[in-house]
């Protein structure tokens, strides 16, 4: 998708035109700071073009975790990408880069569904993925709920169970989300900020990279995770990582929220030395103040 006060501008281009590149541009300024923007924000960056992110909230990633997000933004302007948050252009005249990048969403290309019923995002579908009409499905990019293959997959196994006779549901509360930047990201469940939106009661852990024996040995020590937990039943809502080895911690998170487990069953899990898994490890015995490689907090 490409607003209107972009469209006349040559230089634009978005993620279809991007890998045709015969010659790399010196410059590229990038319209939107989600997950693609920033994933080719650090792809063009090991390239060594110049780099500019323009983001009209006031983080990257909105919507994720903020300590993860305020750590990509301070990993971005060490690497020398210029990020600018809370700009709304409305034109590129004040653009100077070779190329512009837009990466703002993608809108549904779905005008000649009459009858289904649909908003901005794409087809309206339920838990089943069953639309407003008997027997039409909507599985992937077009309902608009996950852009993500994966989920794209299940939707489609779910859907193909339902439509033989099964009752089959899909469980937006734990998907797993992965932003491949150059300090990888994975995250699944309530960031602390929505939980709190909730009311509910928190426990939080929290565990640097830079105390992880394997991140040492590494050299990869940027980074931390992060596990959030119901303050009353004990059990694991949220858990984010950003760091080396995030996009695959993260599946691991999923089933430990999904199967809701409790702070003292991810206690009891045996966890590899050394491995990027002991930070998930350190990060909950943390809350309760267990952690042998922190400084003990004060009562």
């Amino acid at each position: 998708f490409v607003p209107d006060c972009f469209k006349d501008d040559k230089r634009v281009i978005t993620s279809d035109h991007i890998w045709e590149f015969h010659k790399l541009p010196e410059s590229v300024a990038i319209i939107g700071g989600g997950f693609i923007g920033c994933e080719f924000a650090s792809i063009l960056n090991k390239f060594g073009v110049k780099v500019k992110v323009y983001e009209m909230m006031d983080t990257l990633l909105p919507g994720k975790d903020r300590e993860i997000t305020d750590l990509l933004k301070k990993h971005f302007e060490k690497k020398g990408i210029e990020v600018n948050l809370n700009q709304k252009l409305d034109s590129c005249s004040s653009i100077t880069e070779e190329k512009i990048f837009v990466s703002v969403g993608r809108a549904p290309n779905i005008p000649e569904l009459e009858g289904l019923e649909s908003d901005r995002k794409g087809i309206k579908t339920d838990e089943r993925l069953r639309t407003n009409i008997d027997g039409i499905y909507a599985c992937g990019d077009v309902n608009g709920k996950y852009p993500l293959a994966y989920v794209a997959t299940k939707e489609g196994e779910i859907a193909a169970e339902n439509i033989c006779g099964k009752d089959e549901t899909m469980n937006y509360d734990v998907v797993p989300e992965v932003i491949f930047t150059d300090l990888e990201i994975g995250v699944c469940g309530l960031t602390e900020e929505k939980a709190k939106e909730k009311g509910i009661t928190l426990l939080v852990g929290r565990f640097p990279y830079a105390a992880l024996g394997r991140a040492y040995c590494d050299k990869k020590t940027e980074g931390f995770v992060k596990v959030i937990a119901e303050k009353n039943t004990e059990k694991v809502i949220g858990l984010h990582i950003i760091g080396k080895g995030a996009t695959e911690l993260v599946s691991f998170a999923t089933l430990a929220i999904a199967s809701g487990l409790q702070i003292k069953d991810m206690e009891k899990i045996l966890y590899c030395h050394p491995t990027f898994a002991e930070g998930i490890m350190e990060a909950v015995m943390d809350i309760n103040r267990k952690s042998v490689h922190l400084p003990q907090k004060r009562s």
